[in-house]
């Protein structure tokens, strides 16, 4: 259950969800140059997960979704499956570090991301030079 507010959030323990600040920038800056996005997360409450895209409008920024309780693998198993998109084209940004261990693995390039921070634009540029540097 998902409480909706001033384009944020709060879940069912009144925690409140927001973007971080530099996402939605981000978000429109990938788009403006043709970059598709995939959302990959393996939520014990899909149904929840998809919801808050919804609630935190941005739902549409993703044009793959690969959101159930599985192996992390699963889900980019199925992305490059339906995006057509190889492994090591793909650059991937989680804050779990035993995803990056895990994904790194199938030639994904990984790049982890600070909990208290979350995808801004140094990291994001740290991924890319870093993508750069692998492919």
């Amino acid at each position: 259950m998902l409480i909706h507010m001033n384009g944020g959030a709060c879940d069912r323990y009144g925690t409140k969800i927001n973007l971080y600040r530099d996402v939605r920038t981000i978000f429109n800056e990938l788009r403006e140059i043709g970059i598709s996005l995939a959302a990959a997360s393996r939520t014990e409450d899909p149904d929840a997960s998809r919801e808050l895209l919804g609630v935190l409008n941005i739902d549409g920024e993703f044009a793959y979704k690969e959101i159930f309780p599985s192996r992390k693998f699963t889900h980019f198993e199925n992305l490059k499956r339906t995006s057509g998109v190889d492994y090591n084209d793909m650059l991937f940004f989680d804050d779990e570090f035993r995803n990056i261990r895990d994904i790194s693995t199938i030639g994904v390039t990984c790049i982890h991301v600070n909990d208290d921070i979350g995808l801004d634009f140094a990291t994001l540029k740290r991924g890319l030079q870093e993508f750069n540097r692998t492919t």
